[in-house]
């Protein structure tokens, strides 16, 4: 997550209005011209967006940390057993550590 005034994009997106599996609604961002999912903001986050980090040219410096609702991942996507996975969403203040969520109190 990060800043949405601090963040920089070059070229044309477009945006759908989506619910979250909790109700609340969202807008992944894609690319205009070859629909690649960039980021998204979440209405109940404001001025806040989320980066598809495998989006990024240095996209090898933030490998994942955890697999979230993996109730509805696909049988043929295989995850490495070395992450956590969460069927559905997970305690951040128990699996983060402390330096992230000292960064997030920042942005938050």
């Amino acid at each position: 997550m990060t800043l949405e005034n601090t963040f920089l994009i070059d070229g044309d997106v477009e945006a759908a209005s989506l619910s979250t599996g909790s109700g609340a609604n969202y807008k992944p961002y894609f690319c205009k011209n070859c629909g690649t999912y960039i980021y998204c903001k979440y209405d109940m986050a404001p001025g806040r967006i989320i980066i598809r980090t495998s989006t990024l040219n240095d996209s090898e410096n933030f490998p994942p940390q955890v697999h979230i609702f993996t109730k509805s991942k696909v049988p043929w996507i295989t995850l490495d057993d070395k992450i956590p996975s969460f069927e559905s969403m997970y305690d951040r203040n128990k699996l983060w550590p402390k330096a992230s969520l000292d960064k997030l109190k920042t942005i938050m």
